[in-house]
């Protein structure tokens, strides 16, 4: 009797051991350097801009991805800070008090970006070679926001 409850507790054990393993290993996200000014156009007055983005982005498996350091919308906006990166794609610029004001759409470490404001929107030039990636990406998005935020 004893034999048994003990190989139970050795398997409980283990099996405990393993999930603490898989969360541990889930939540350490891979860091990437960014770096780079990206030539944007302004869809109204077709007049190019430069977004400079410059820092860490700390991509996690199961939850929102993480930039930490600075976003300059050349002559409109310059913040500097952490970003959460909604389904990995989707996050603000604020103003001077902390409120949100232009949306940004990044893909791929900020090698696109599209940045729409109440006075402006700008997107760098899309690579028809993401598509694939980028459609994968939504639905690993979508399949995420089903099962944990349902």
């Amino acid at each position: 009797m004893r034999r048994v409850l003990k190989k139970k507790n050795i398997a409980l054990m283990i099996i405990v051991a393993g999930i603490l393993f898989l969360v541990v290993i889930l939540n350490i996200p891979l860091k990437t350097y960014v770096d780079k000014s990206l030539n944007c156009i302004d869809t109204n007055s077709q007049d190019t801009i430069i977004v400079t983005i410059s820092g860490t982005m700390y991509s996690y498996l199961l939850k929102d991805d993480l930039f930490i350091g600075t976003i300059e919308v050349q002559g409109k906006r310059l913040n500097t800070g952490t970003f959460e990166l909604r389904n990995d794609m989707y996050t603000n610029l604020t103003d001077n008090y902390g409120q949100p004001m232009e949306m940004v759409l990044q893909f791929d470490n900020f090698s696109y970006v599209n940045i729409a404001g109440t006075d402006y929107s700008i997107s760098s030039e899309w690579n028809p070679e993401w598509n694939e990636k980028f459609q994968r990406q939504k639905k690993i998005n979508k399949f995420l926001n089903h099962i944990f935020k349902e």
